[in-house]
């Protein structure tokens, strides 16, 4: 779908759209009150999931083709740790705090 998005709308908007969409999401889930709510607006939040189709779009026109490959791998292996980080501050927040 942001694969369509982008071939007809300029790339930097798409991305703008899919970061306000995510953003959003989080922010109502932050103010859930109870786990239906939690799970209608986590879908809305997957929504702006255009964040990493648009990012990799964007770097195969930058990054030079035999390059590209490498610059995937060290993407992925990024967002693989900056996932399990969240988390784990997460898993820390819900367990010391409180799931909201």
């Amino acid at each position: 779908m942001y694969g369509k998005f982008v071939d007809q709308f300029d790339r930097k908007v798409v991305l703008q759209a899919s970061i306000v969409i995510f953003l959003a999401g989080s922010i109502l889930c932050g103010v859930a009150h109870n786990m239906t709510e939690l799970i209608v607006l986590c879908v809305l939040q997957g929504l702006g999931g255009g964040l990493m189709v648009v990012t990799m779009a964007a770097i195969a026109n930058v990054i030079p083709p035999a390059n590209t490959a490498a610059f995937r791998a060290c993407s992925a292996a990024c967002t693989v740790w900056r996932r399990s980080s969240v988390r784990c501050w997460a898993a820390f927040l819900v367990e010391h705090l409180s799931w909201r």
